[in-house]
């Protein structure tokens, strides 16, 4: 009785090998038809896809650059600007400035230098 489960199960198993390796054939030979057909068109695509989103992202890139400076700018304080206190950070020597309430910014005591940045 068992020979004969195992004979059935190894029947089974030749038989699913040969679907799968017919299905495949099969595929392949419709992958192979399509790349054929579409080959040049694809390389179009994607050359000209691949350049334009190259493109657009050296505009990101630089749309993304001049945000951070402008957003750099506008958080840099400068010697004189009246504050509603804090800590600020030179921007040339590292050097904290704590005001404890509002007042006006005073020059770096360390360089006398006049960009900060909040710490």
């Amino acid at each position: 009785m068992l020979v004969c489960y195992r004979t059935y199960a190894d029947y089974r198993g030749i038989f699913a090998n040969q679907a799968l390796d017919t299905l495949h054939n099969a595929g392949a030979q419709v992958w192979t038809q399509l790349a054929k057909e579409t080959g040049s068109s694809m390389e179009q695509w994607r050359e000209w896809t691949g350049g334009t989103f190259e493109a657009f992202l050296h505009h990101l890139s630089d749309a993304s650059n001049k945000l951070g400076d402008e957003i750099g700018r506008a958080l840099t304080y400068h010697t004189g600007e009246m504050t509603h206190g804090g800590t600020f950070r030179c921007v040339d020597c590292e050097t904290h400035v704590t005001l404890k309430q509002p007042a006006h910014l005073p020059p770096c005591p360390k360089c006398h230098k006049t960009e900060f940045r909040r710490a």
